[in-house]
């Protein structure tokens, strides 16, 4: 962290001992620069958390010649761990094939290990990465969103509900028979999560429907 390699080297060499098990101290500190630095560095939550459990990672592929692996694997428990590394000085965006990577079938709640944002992948995950950087991502199912409160006043009703993905996207589709095809439902909005997962939409109520029912979909 102080001598002299950069913020995304910095990040890499960190990773790399999360992913290996191996941690090597042996840094120059002596620099207020480099201290700040390592303070930040050292202290993420996440990343100790991967290392802590330690389990080394397994390289996605084993037919690099020469050259170092750069996507990294493990599972842990219900959820995958994925490290993806450019060892070159230049920009590079990469697309991980997460059936490749040993991954089930399935749309993914992917985390950002390093700054804990979230987004959605299902069949593969592109990753975008700066010279010399490294990215941590924990993979996982995420559990159905549900609808957790229904709301009735003045002639309009009122849907809540919680489990989706952060500022993701969310249709509520209505029906007056329950066990009519799902395409033949209406949709009713689309809107999106809040940046807790939770979800609230209000709906007129049409007196002459004897029954509604209402699903939520995600697209």
């Amino acid at each position: 962290f102080g001598n002299g390699a950069d913020t995304n080297e910095a990040q890499s060499r960190l990773i790399s001992g999360a992913v290996t098990g191996v941690f090597l101290d042996g840094d120059n500190l002596t620099s207020t620069a480099g201290q700040t630095v390592a303070e930040i560095f050292l202290t993420n939550a996440a990343v100790d958390g991967i290392a802590t459990v330690g389990q080394t990672f397994t390289p996605v592929e084993g037919n690099s010649g020469s050259a170092a692996e750069n996507i990294f694997v493990r599972q842990d428990g219900a959820s995958w761990d994925l490290a993806v590394f450019n060892f070159t000085s230049n920009p590079t965006n990469r697309s991980i094939d997460l059936g490749r990577a040993g991954l089930p079938a399935g749309t993914y709640l992917v985390t950002n290990l390093w700054d804990g944002t979230a987004s959605v992948a299902s069949g593969s995950l592109s990753v975008s990465l700066n010279a010399r950087q490294s990215k941590l991502f924990r993979l996982a199912i995420p559990p159905p969103p549900v609808i957790s409160g229904v709301v009735w006043s003045a002639g309009k009703l009122t849907l809540s509900g919680r489990n989706g993905v952060s500022n993701a996207s969310y249709i509520v589709l209505v029906s007056t028979n329950i066990a009519a095809r799902l395409i033949s439902w209406t949709a009713l909005s689309t809107n999106s999560f809040d940046a807790s997962g939770n979800f609230r939409v209000t709906n007129m109520v049409v007196p002459a429907n004897v029954q509604q029912f209402y699903r939520l979909q995600l697209p």
